[in-house]
């Protein structure tokens, strides 16, 4: 079965390095246009050109999504250049380093910035065709 995402929009976070990288490369070579942000622009630029090289549409933002408002910021600016957000992907650790000490907080914190990218997202998603 081939999985065709043409015309899908793909905002991802934490997506210069690790699963977030892999999870851009492969939305874009299924065909999506591919938002990602993370903290280190240089990193984030180097991942990007990988992405063009699929043919992929993509967007970079600097933003560190565990802040507030940074995440709202690369939503806006996804939704502004594509349309709309298709899917997101929340692959940044959400808890600030000194409180990463239990494997607890660590969960607790990404399921935190899972929920606000899925709160953020949610409006600006198409509408299912039924």
């Amino acid at each position: 079965m081939e999985l065709n995402l043409k015309g899908k929009v793909a905002a991802i976070t934490g997506g210069s390095e690790g699963i977030g990288r892999a999870t851009a490369l492969r939305l874009a070579e299924l065909g999506a246009k591919v938002a990602i942000c993370a903290r280190r622009a240089e990193v984030l630029e180097k991942t990007a050109a990988e992405i063009r090289k699929t043919g992929a549409d993509t967007l970079t933002v600097v933003a560190d999504a565990s802040k507030a408002g940074e995440l709202e910021r690369f939503i806006e600016q996804t939704v502004e250049r594509f349309g709309r957000v298709s899917t997101s992907s929340s692959t940044t650790p959400a808890a600030p380093a000194n409180l990463q000490s239990t494997r607890s907080t660590k969960r607790r914190g990404t399921t935190t910035l899972r929920s606000r990218c899925s709160r953020t997202c949610a409006p600006r998603a198409p509408q299912s065709r039924t």
